[in-house]
């Protein structure tokens, strides 16, 4: 687990994240994709595909690396969250003034750089001697949460400004406007 495999790992959940995020595009708008995919610019709907997309890449490193199973699903899911907050908060400060191809790519490349540096961090946390394991019940728990967010968020959203779509001045699908 090193600089090598948290560069692949950023670039295919970058990769699988940026595949799901279009697919409410490229379906039409069918259910499945507003359960996984962003349905608007919104900070929650551009960091649910790549969450999913990392969720899943913790699937595959398990069945690749064979590490410790508490110790390193615990250090995955705690940087997920720290994921969700760089996301969110970047997303926040960044939608507001991307316009333009060239903006846009600016924008999922520093997307791609906060996947690096969580991968990179997801394996220090791993590797060090910090006793996560301890708290896996809640962090289980957390994780269960987090995908059922996931999964009910879009369809209804609180209305906050994480949830909320400057551009389009829509939460969620589009079914509440502000």
């Amino acid at each position: 687990m090193n600089r090598i495999f948290a560069f692949v790992g950023a670039t295919v959940i970058f990769v699988f994240g940026f595949v799901l995020h279009i697919s409410y595009i490229t379906s039409g708008g069918t259910v499945w994709s507003v359960l996984i995919s962003s349905v608007n610019s919104s900070a929650w709907e551009t960091l649910k595909p790549f969450a999913l997309a990392y969720i899943m890449w913790i699937v595959i490193e398990l069945s690749y690396l064979r590490p410790s199973l508490l110790h390193f699903v615990c250090a995955k899911i705690l940087m997920l969250y720290v994921f969700a907050v760089l996301m969110i908060v970047y997303c926040l400060f960044v939608r507001q003034f991307v316009n333009g191809i060239f903006a846009e790519v600016l924008f999922y490349s520093g997307i791609y750089a906060i996947l690096y540096v969580v991968q990179l961090l997801s394996y220090r946390m791993f590797k060090s001697p910090v006793k996560t394991e301890i708290f896996y019940i809640p962090i289980l728990l957390s994780l269960f949460l987090f995908v059922f967010m996931i999964l009910l968020f879009s369809v209804y959203p609180p209305h906050i400004i994480p949830f909320y779509d400057f551009k389009a001045d829509i939460y969620g699908v589009g079914i509440y406007k502000r």
